[in-house]
This record gives structure tokens, sequence and C-alpha cells, in this order.
């Protein structure tokens, strides 16, 4: 502002703005800057109390103390008087005497060394005019919550984190806010408890300086609490009161905007409060289509037609400061007023009584909207967008839908289930199923075909949270109805639903009946993208019951249909579930493949949810390799996170497990069993019971690493059960390994190769392959024991040709307990039940010690019992290495390393290193040097 004062070329200048952003002010502020730039004078004109254009001369000539001069206009006369003058006319309040912009542009002309600052709630349009638009002071930008877009549903709070003083310290509105609380109260502070009050207050406010100081005087009467409060109720009543030496307009709020909305002809007054049905704003199609501007819709006659453009309207507004114009994605304008002076005109269009017909056609007009979903698959993301654009009207609609009941209700509910999907699509399942659960009690006038795709909406956001309980009361209300009204399509989608539901509690029996019967009614009805689901659904039963070429022959056959379609975001979730075939394939080049391109996918549709699920599994991947896992970890983390904004506890657990997974590998197990904790916790609670073994599965790794084994038992056998009840077999192959690993570290060799040999005999039925990890801990237990010499080929035949229920039998029979070395009479028994040969039999007499010494292997005492980990580290302490060089060795943290040697330290009853290599030296034979290092 001061270098366009200061620019000769530059005659004229305008501050426009709406009331109270502090254009007076800023204008005084500028002039004093600028006196020295002016040596003839700097002139305040007030316009406030001219109620005439004619009378503008007037004005000027009382600021500059000129008289008239018989027998000349006075305007002829100003021109003379200042002609030759160097000085600055400052004129506020422009915008109620527009007709005398004629003047100042004549005296402009006349008078070449003058300059006017002009104050205005509209440009003058003047020619050589300089606008400047004065924005109210910036607000503070509140992070998204770990909820973010949860906020919005009935009785929801604002949902934002809490700021930081410090960076909230920073902002224009606050500081202001600040300075003028500590002249009302000099004790007061920004701390962080008083910093969100602040936040929030400055945003209700828009910024507006006028606003501002008007609500901190409430101060001197109300607590910050209280005055947050009132505010959200209804802020214009409450600010008032301010300086006796400002004019009367600029006392209250109201009052400052009540200026200039009497300023506004009769059309323009119409449009304005007729404005305010909306929230965030509109398009001018939307305002156009609710706002009855031909006079033709189909309302009541309380709401007449319009008696202006709406374009030419909308434009006035603009040009008057009271309505703001914004370019968004596409090149389309939206127009919108400041919350303030929105309140301003609800107030004036709940006095014209047209309030309801207004907010019925809103509710419709947004209903159509989230309606009209595209036929091909690539227009989802813009009409995703769009509905994302117009979120603050969706929520007034359903807001007024609520409040209404009855017939409205019943509309409301028509758009709360039309906006499932967009509210799956857009991470919002907190605040899609509140409204959801709202709309179906508020609407229960609807009729059935709007009721059951509510229902199926309600059911689907519920079972991606997790909460298949309530997920299957609605599906199953919604499949009643849907059946009474031989709705086929309906019904096709619910059973959908109540397919996933039952998988995700482990009835495949159940899943793979619905998805059936629901592909059975696509493909009559002639629905490929719900035949698409339905198979998707299929596979995912065959994939968790051993089922590979099955389960990948249907996640083809669906992912043909869905690329056809143009489908990203239902591509993304099947090629999700093909990289996780891929990976119990043994295919980690494959499965990477297919996240990375789900990855893409989900990025390019903008689904949050599809990203975040592609992160976990990459991340996953990594560790699983073993490959920049600390990377892998990160992704892992960031997928997460994602996963917690939206509220999706079913891919929260498994991002849970995922990290357990990799504080394993990186040797931090309190940090494993944490995590693992966190996602049994979750997946016991959803009744998740894939998710649930997997969480044990982790935790009895943990607890063998920490030579915890009662606990590992507990969790491996626990984990097996729930395999087997649900008929999982690839994850049966995965339990039973986990249980060999628990009867090496117990000392029973016999049986922990005869549960190798049983996993990888149902491995190579199912043609799946270990993960990387699961294939070093079987080695590593294995090389522990010793294989029994002569017998371990023996031993493992046995285990495949045992039945799989002869095997869950045997891995069940294990002690749950620690000292349990191999037995003749526990080992006998089991080959019995094993089938294991006559000769076989014998093999126990030779103890895993004595195998390992003819092996050249080192042989340990059965007690004190150290597990295998614990071994390699006390062989590694043996030949002298430092804690580092232990850590590089095993690829673990030195923290790690610290918590197995404390542990090594109490089970030998030692206190230092030097001690354990003195006990290796003395306990273990065979040769202890080379073993450590081999």
């Amino acid at each position: 502002m001061q270098a366009l004062l200061a620019n000769a070329v530059v005659r004229q200048v305008t501050v426009t703005g709406p009331g109270g952003t502090g254009k007076t002010r800023l204008a005084l502020h500028l002039a004093a800057e600028v006196l020295d730039a002016f040596p003839d004078g700097t002139y305040f004109v007030e316009l406030a109390a001219v109620h005439e254009a004619a009378l503008v001369p007037w004005a000027i000539a009382a600021a500059l103390g000129v008289t008239e001069s018989p027998g000349m206009p006075l305007l002829e006369g100003l021109k003379r008087q200042i002609a030759q003058r160097r000085l600055l006319l400052v004129m506020d309040n422009f915008e109620h005497v527009l007709d005398a912009a004629s003047t100042v542009g004549a005296l402009l002309a006349a008078c070449p060394r003058l300059k006017v600052l002009a104050t205005s709630r509209e440009a003058l349009r003047i020619s050589g005019e300089r606008e400047f638009p004065l924005a109210p002071l910036g607000l503070p930008v509140l992070a998204a919550p770990a909820a973010a877009g949860q906020g919005g549903g009935p009785h929801s709070g604002p949902g934002q984190e809490a700021p930081v003083p410090e960076t909230l310290g920073l902002c224009d509105s606050v500081v202001l806010f600040v300075e003028r609380a500590l002249a009302v109260r000099p004790d007061f502070a920004l701390t962080a408890e008083t910093a969100p009050l602040v936040a929030e207050t400055c945003i209700r406010l828009d910024g507006l300086p006028l606003a501002i100081e008007l609500a901190v005087a409430r101060l001197k009467v109300l607590t910050l609490p209280e005055l947050n409060r009132r505010l959200a109720e209804g802020p214009l009543g409450l600010l008032t009161g301010g300086a006796r030496d400002l004019p009367a307009r600029q006392r209250t709020l109201r009052a400052a905007i009540a200026w200039s909305y009497a300023l506004l002809d009769p059309g323009e007054q119409a449009l304005h409060r007729r404005l305010a049905v909306f929230a965030g704003g509109a398009t001018l199609e939307s305002v156009e289509a609710v706002c009855n501007a031909a006079g033709t819709l189909p309302v009541p006659p309380v709401l007449p037609a319009l008696q202006i453009d709406v374009l030419d309207g909308l434009s006035a507004l603009v040009e008057k400061s009271l309505v703001q114009q914004r370019e968004y994605a596409g090149g389309r304008s939206r127009y919108a007023m400041l919350q303030t002076i929105r309140d301003y005109a609800l107030e004036q269009l709940e006095a014209t009584g047209e309030a309801g017909a207004l907010r019925q056609r809103h509710l419709e007009h947004f209903l159509a909207l989230a309606r009209a979903r595209p036929t091909a698959g690539d227009a989802y993301p813009a009409w995703y967008a769009r509905l994302e654009e117009e979120a603050d009207n969706l929520r007034a609609a359903l807001g007024w839908a609520h409040a209404q009941g009855g017939p409205v209700g019943a509309l409301g509910l028509a758009l709360a289930g039309a906006l499932a999907d967009y509210w799956r699509h857009r991470s919002r399942l907190q605040e899609g199923r509140r409204w959801l659960t709202a709309a179906l009690e508020s609407g229960r006038a609807a009729p059935p075909d709007v009721r059951m795709w509510a229902l199926h909406g309600a059911g689907l956001l519920a079972h991606l949270q997790g909460d298949n309980t309530a997920a299957r009361a609605w599906w199953e209300e919604g499949l009643t109805l849907a059946r009474a009204a031989g709705d086929r399509q309906a019904m096709a989608w619910l059973l959908n639903g109540l397919a996933g539901a039952a998988r995700s509690q482990g009835d495949y029996a159940a899943a793979r009946a619905h998805w059936g019967e629901s592909l059975a009614l696509c493909q009559e009805i002639g629905i490929a993208t719900g035949c698409a689901h339905a198979l998707t659904g299929l596979a995912a039963v065959a994939h968790r019951l051993g089922e590979l070429d099955d389960a990948i022959a249907r996640y083809e056959e669906s992912l043909a249909i869905l690329r056809a379609a143009r489908l990203d975001l239902d591509t993304a979730l099947v090629l999700r579930d093909l990289g996780a075939v891929a990976l119990a394939r043994g295919d980690l080049a494959l499965a990477q493949a297919r996240w990375e391109e789900a990855l893409n996918l989900s990025l390019r549709a903008d689904y949050r949810e599809g990203a975040a699920a592609a992160l976990l599994r990459l991340g996953h991947l990594r560790v699983l390799r073993g490959q920049d896992a600390a990377a892998g970890r990160k992704m892992i983390e960031e997928g997460l996170a994602m996963h917690t904004a939206a509220g999706n506890r079913w891919e929260m657990a498994t991002g849970f497990a995922f990290l357990g997974a990799a504080s394993l590998a990186a040797g931090d197990l309190a940090l494993a069993r944490a995590l693992f904790e966190r996602s049994l916790a979750l997946c016991r609670e959803l009744g998740r019971q894939s998710g649930t073994a997997r969480a044990l599965a982790g935790l009895g790794h943990v607890a063998l690493e920490e030579g915890a084994l009662p606990h590992a038992a507990a969790s491996l056998k626990e984990a097996l059960t729930i395999r087997r009840a649900s008929g999982d077999r690839v994850g049966l192959a995965e339990a039973l390994e986990g249980l060999a690993c628990l009867a090496a570290t117990q000392g029973g060799a016999a049986d922990a190769l005869r549960l190798v040999g049983a996993a990888a005999g149902l491995r190579d039925a199912l043609r799946a392959r270990p993960t990387p990890p699961a294939t070093e801990r079987v080695r590593r237990a294995l090389a522990a024991v010793g294989q029994q010499n002569g017998h371990a080929s023996e031993l493992e035949r046995a285990g495949r040709e045992m039945s799989l229920e002869e095997a869950c039998e045997a891995a069940l029979a294990l002690p749950d307990g620690a000292g349990a070395a191999d037995t003749p009479g526990r080992d006998g028994a089991a080959r019995r039940r094993a089938g294991a040969p006559n000769g076989a039999s014998q093999a126990p007499a030779s103890t895993p010690g004595a195998a390992a010494g003819a092996r050249g292997e080192p042989v340990w005492p059965a007690a004190p019992h150290l597990t295998p980990r614990e071994r390699e580290v006390a062989l590694l302490l043996a030949r002298g290495h430092s804690s580092r060089e232990i850590a590089a060795e095993l690829v673990v943290a030195e923290k790690t390393v610290a918590t197995h040697v404390d542990r090594i330290l109490g089970k030998l009853g030692v206190q230092r290193r030097g001690q354990v290599a003195a006990w290796v030296a003395e306990h273990v034979t065979g040769p202890v040097r080379q073993a450590a290092s081999a």
C-alpha cells in the first residue's frame, strides 16, 4: 500500500472489504506513514454522515477549510484551491455515495498533484483507480485430527487438534485477540489451555478485527470458555458495546453488517438472504437451482421469484464485499459469505418466512447431486471431488432433515444412503456412520427402497470399522426388506455385505453361501460390478481355505471386470488381495508389483484407505525381506496413521501386527509384545478370527525369544486352534511351524521335526511357501536342538504322512512349560500317533546334545535353559565380542543385545560378561568358538 501511494503514476487507491475488516484504521495508518510525502497536507473526509452524493463536494471543502465563492460552483472552487497543491485526501466510507465517484474523478483530472485514498465496501470504478481488497486477518490453521474428516456428524464438535501456542501466536487474528485481551485482563496468556479456544474464536469470527475487538471486550464479564460457547450460539447478539468514539454503525457487528445490507436494492437483498441457506458457499448452478431464480420451481408460494438475474446479483454482492468469489478445480467459481455476514443474512431469511421452503429445496438439490453417480468408472474421482467441495452443504442438508423428521427426514435418509460410498472413499467412516444412524431414526417415514439402501450403507461403514455385530444387524434388516420387495439388486449387495461379515468372523461356509447367492443374482440381472465384488469375496474365502489356484482365478476374473469398468478404487482392493496370495505362494516380487499398482491406483483415485492398505503391505514386505527395514517400518507407520485417522479399526489391527513383526525382527521384544497385544485386543473386540490368530502367533514368537515358554505355548496353541476351527489351511501351516519352534526350544527334536514335516507337506499341497523370517526361525530352532543323526529325514517324512488333524493334535499335545526335553515316553507316544517307523522309535536314546556333538556343534546342558538366540549371544560373548559387534553380527539393535545379556546373566547366576565366557568354557562342549561364527 505504501508503494502504491508512493508511485507517481498511481493517483487513486481504494481499500475495499466487508464491514469490520479495518479499512478505516488501515487508511489512517497509511496516511500517517506517508505524511512527509505530501507537504501541503493530508486531509480526512468522513462520508458516513453524508447521505447524498451531491453533498460530497461540501464534505471535501469542509475538511480542507475551503469556502464557497459567490457565483462559482463549489467543485470548480475546489479545483482552483488545490490545483497545484501536493496533498492526500483520505475519503472514508464511500460505499453509500458511489454516485459521487465522478466528483473524485474530476478533481484528479484537474489537480495533477492530488492523490485520493478511499475506503469503501466496493470500488469507485473511475479511471486509473487501483483497488486494494482488504481481507480479514489471517486465521490459525488447525491440524487435521487423527480422525480427520470425522467431524460434522450430529452433535459433533469441531474435531481439530489443539494448536501449539508458540505457532498460534504468529497468526494475525490471534495477535489482535491477545493484544486486546491484555488490555481487558492483564493476566491473560496464550497457553495450552487457552490456545484452542482463542483459535476457535478467531475462526468463528472470520478474522474480522471489529468482531474480535467486540468479542474480547466481553472478557470483562465472561470467561474465555463462556465467551466461546456464547459465540457458538450466535455471535451477532453478543458483539455489541464498541468504543463510544466509534460511529454507531461500528459499535456492534450487527450494525456494521446492517449498514451494508441497507445499501442493497430489494433484489440484491433477496438474493443475499437466500444465499445464506448455503453452508460453505455454492456454485452458480446451485444458486440458480435453489434460490428459485426463475420462479418456476416446485416450492410453496411463500418463496416468490427473485426480481434480479442471479449472475448480475452475485456480481453486485461481490463488488459490495458481501460475497466472496473463489475459483475451484476445473475453473468453477464458488460464492460464499463470511460466517458473521451469513449469520445476519440467516436472521433476515427467517424474518421473511422463506427459510423452510429454501431449506427443503436445498435438501432436494443436494440429494439429486448425491444420486447422480457416474456411469463411467473414470468419472468417479471428479464426482467424489464435487461432493467433497459440497461437504458443508451436505452436512447442513442432513442436519436440517434430521431435525425435521417425517417426510423431510425420509429425504434425509435418502441423502445419507446415497453418500455412503462417498464417505467410504473419503475415509470418513465415523462421520458417515453417525449421519446414517441418525437418519435411520429420523427417516422412519421413508419407503422400503430408500431404507434398504441406507441400511446397506450403514452396514458397510460399520463393517469397515470392524463392528460386524451392527453391520450384520443392519444388513439383515435390509435383506428382509429387499426380499419382501423382490429387489434383486439390493438383495445382491446386502448378501455381499453379510458374506463379508461372516468371513471376518471366520465363518467361511456362510460367507461362501452368501457370495454365491449374490453372484447368481448379479449374473441374472447383469450387474457386472456386483459380479466382481462377489467373485472377489469367493476368492478371499478360497484363499483362506488354502485353495490358492481357485482364489487366483476368481481374483483375476474380478480384476478383468473392474479394469474394464475403469473402477480404480475397487481394482486397488483386488490387487491388494492378489498381493497377499502372491506372498502366500512365496512370490515376493509379484506381491510387491501388485501392491505398488494398488498404491498408484489408490493415489490416482484419491482413495486414502486404499493407499493406506497398500503402504502397510509394502512396508511389511520390506521387513520380511530384511531390506531397508527402517524404510519399511516408516511405510507401515504412515499407513497406520491414515487408517487411524479414518477410524478403520480392522486395518489398524493389521498395522499394529505388522509393526510388531518389524519390532520382533529388529530384536525390540518389549515393543513387539506391546504392538502385538494392541493388535490382539482390537481383533478380539472386533471378532476378527484371522487377525486374532496372527497377533497370538506374534506374541508366541516374542515369548520364545524371551524364553517365556509357558506364554509361548499358550499363544501358539490358541493361534493354531483358531486357524483349525475356521479351516484356514495357509494359517495352519504357519501355526505348525510356530509350534515346531516351541518343540525345538523345549528340546523336543523329534516333535519339532515331525511338525516341520507336517507343515512342509501342507505347504506343498497348497503350493504355498513360508516367509523369509518364518523360514529363518525354523532353521534356527532346528539348528539349536540338532537334527537326529540318521533319523531326521524319517521323522520329517513321518510328519508329511500325518493327516492335518493328527498334526494339529500332536502340536496341541506339546508340553505347556519349560524343561520339556525329549523323553522316550513322550516321543514314543507322539511317534505312534504320527505313524513313525519302528526303527525310529529308538532314536530318542540319542539325546539332541549327543547328536549335536556328533555333528561338530556345541552341546549345551539341559539347565539352565537358554533360548536359541540367547545361546548365540552367549557364544559371541565367549569369543570376546562387544555389544556393538554382536548387534552387527545378529542384525539387531544394541539395546536388544543388552536385554539378552541381562537375561543370560540372570539365568547363569553370574554378574559380569567375562563370567559368561568362563561358564561357556566349563559347561558347553564342542567347538564353541567356531560355532559362534557359524
